[in-house]
């Protein structure tokens, strides 16, 4: 290109170089996202066993993640279960009999009981996980991106 004698020279090398230094942001970006969220989902289950959720493993084996999904900030990555027992182990709730009048269960005493309904606590296993985690998270995205 010249201007008045002036000769610029090597913008498109310059103009690829940008888009290739994109692609790989772009990608690490990705593989972050994939690597924080995998750790959380490790912390999550780490976290069902501390509080005492892991009887036969099939809540914890059912703990994933999805993606990659696109956002307004990039492709991310959720961790979550399909379980639908997750959102009564998180916050608690009442449990009603729905095809009889009564529940009927045995507890670990070998005691029998009949009653109309049952108030679970809340096991806070996901938020507990992210709270006490999300440094680290930030930190392995943050790795990914310098790579």
């Amino acid at each position: 290109m010249t201007s008045g004698g002036v000769t610029i020279s090597g913008v498109s090398d310059l103009v690829k170089g940008f888009k290739d230094f994109n692609d790989k942001i772009a990608k690490n970006q990705s593989i972050g996202a994939r690597l924080a969220a995998n750790e959380c989902k490790n912390d999550v289950q780490a976290k069902t066993t501390e509080i005492g959720l892991y009887k036969k493993g099939d809540y914890r084996r059912s703990i994933h993640v999805e993606g990659p999904f696109e956002g307004s900030d990039g492709p991310y990555y959720v961790t979550g279960t399909d379980n639908i027992a997750a959102r009564q182990h998180e916050f608690g709730g009442v449990i009603k009999a729905k095809n009889a009048p009564y529940l009927v269960f045995q507890t670990e005493d070998g005691a029998w009981h009949k009653v109309k309904a049952v108030t679970q606590p809340p096991h806070p296993h996901f938020q507990p996980a992210l709270d006490e985690n999300s440094g680290k998270y930030i930190r392995i995205m943050k790795e990914a991106m310098l790579r």
